[in-house]
């Protein structure tokens, strides 16, 4: 019997690959631990594993958890709810069991008290299967006491849950009451799950309007949103905590619907910035119009070939009529796009450029199924600057 996984290759993409599988092993998950160690202590740099969640890249500030690279990617997945252990949560299945009655196992992706050294983030059946993935990547990086945490545009899929026992806040653009009243006809939104929104900031002068500085800033699909990322990044370096992290979910381009159109590069974020551009202008619209696929996530990952055509229009003077008239109104729309490797190029540079204040430690690669990856960054590359 065959199957379809995707194969990582140091740091390049997932891409589709088979795997011969054993008939009758096709419903057992299997977990062998080689070796399993907690190292918290200053390290050097950690090569890949070739678990296919990333690579990471350790620094003595933040320690490293290594794992066989046989059971690494199930150990995650199991966190995280996916295929690989094919069970629904990390809560209730078999491996769940067994992996409880390993001891350094349950160090590890246990959660210490806010009164304790260190908190991680664990699977939490009360959130999305999205937003555990999404923890499963977060809790590589160890955080120490009561952190303060923001997550932003968070909506009605948070990736922190009040369970954390952490002091979060939210922001948004919208109050509450707005969010609720524009999506209330939108089936695909769940209205109970909309966070409240303590900090409501509709410009990039986020430092204005929040005056608290936070240790953990969270931001999943905003950053590709943002008209001028240069600006953005640096006024979320000023609300961070001295060592804090920025964790952000980016869609790669590639498996979304902006598949059509070329990768942002490095002068397409200056010429915004120098241009000091504050919201989505008429070409930015016309671009989403006119290059918006017809497509999901999935179809890219068949072992059958996809036809993709646009969803809007195929008449480009359609599509700069329509831009125009839509700019009038503040828009939301994707003003650039990314794949894991140009994300990496371009953040790396910003920060050896001194154009962000955040050295970029991990990309990961796309999941199998899926249409986005996560980044850490750290602040000033997780150097004390003020001691």
């Amino acid at each position: 019997m065959l199957r379809a996984v995707p194969a990582a290759i140091g740091n390049s993409r997932s891409v589709p690959r088979r795997e011969r599988v054993a008939p009758n092993r096709a419903k057992t998950p299997r977990c062998r631990f080689k070796f399993l160690l907690l190292i918290e202590d200053t390290v050097g740099d950690v090569s890949s594993w070739g678990s296919g969640i990333g690579t990471p890249i350790s620094t003595p500030e933040i320690p490293a958890k290594i794992y066989s690279h046989g059971s690494r990617r199930r150990i995650d997945a199991a966190g995280a709810g996916t295929a690989d252990t094919g069970e629904t949560s990390l809560a209730g299945g078999p491996l769940a069991r067994w992996l409880s009655r390993v001891p350094l196992y349950a160090r590890i992706n246990s959660k210490y008290s806010s009164d304790g050294t260190m908190v991680e983030f664990t699977a939490d059946p009360q959130l999305s299967r999205v937003a555990n993935r999404r923890r499963s990547f977060l809790s590589k990086n160890s955080f120490q006491g009561r952190i303060r945490v923001l997550e932003i545009g968070a909506f009605d899929n948070p990736t922190i849950s009040s369970r954390d026992d952490l002091d979060i806040a939210f922001m948004d653009a919208y109050r509450h009451d707005e969010l609720v009243r524009a999506h209330k006809t939108n089936p695909r939104r769940r209205l109970d799950r909309i966070v409240e929104v303590n900090y409501v900031v509709a410009d990039l002068h986020i430092s204005r309007h929040i005056h608290e500085k936070f240790d953990l800033i969270i931001a999943n699909h905003v950053i590709e949103h943002i008209a001028d990322p240069i600006k953005w990044l640096d006024e979320l370096g000023r609300i961070a905590a001295p060592q804090a992290t920025l964790f952000l979910t980016i869609p790669d381009m590639r498996y979304c619907f902006d598949c059509l159109k070329q990768p942002s590069d490095l002068v397409d974020l200056y010429r915004a910035h120098t241009m000091g551009k504050t919201r989505p202008d008429q070409f930015d619209i016309a671009r989403s119009i006119y290059y918006h696929a017809k497509v999901a996530p999935a179809d890219f990952w068949k072992n059958t070939p996809i036809q993709i055509t646009r969803a809007r229009t195929d008449r480009f003077r359609e599509a700069i009529e329509l831009a125009a008239q839509k700019a009038l109104k503040r828009q939301d729309v994707h003003c650039f796009q990314f794949t894991t490797e140009t994300f990496r190029e371009i953040m790396t540079e910003l920060y050896l450029s001194k154009f962000s204040p955040w050295k970029l430690i991990e990309v990961s690669p796309v999941m199998e199924g899926d249409c986005e990856f996560y980044s850490s960054f750290r602040i000033n590359g997780g150097e004390n600057l003020n001691g």
